[in-house]
């Protein structure tokens, strides 16, 4: 029949793609029974092979956090430091002390655009 031809590379034909047909889905050799350890041994290879592949992508996820944590880590305190230099520097101008400091700046600002 069509279906033996479909095993070995032959054609295959839409009504050989039915449930029934368990031949196109599991070959076997025409002599051997069906075999459920087969069936079983297979399904527990491949759910061992997912498991392994999750973890392992899990493991790379968390190598990939803890680099970019560690690159973090490691220019937080150039970082910082240029903060306080900005603040500071934004400060310099002014001697009140931030909440009062705000009309000072309006006026520095308004009075630097109309000069300009």
């Amino acid at each position: 029949s069509s279906g033996i031809n479909a095993e070995y590379g032959g054609e295959l034909f839409v009504d050989d793609l039915n449930a029934e047909n368990e031949s196109f889905y599991f070959p076997r050799a025409p002599d051997r029974p069906r075999s459920d350890v087969r069936r079983l041994t297979v399904t527990l290879m491949v759910g061992v092979y997912m498991a392994i592949v999750v973890l392992m992508l899990v493991n790379i996820l968390i190598a990939m956090f803890s680099d970019t944590y560690s690159k973090v880590m490691e220019r937080q305190d150039v970082i910082f430091k240029y903060q306080r230099l900005e603040l500071l520097m934004e400060m310099q101008d002014s001697y009140l002390p931030p909440p009062f400091s705000i009309p000072h700046r309006i006026i520095v600002r308004c009075s630097a655009r109309l000069g300009s």
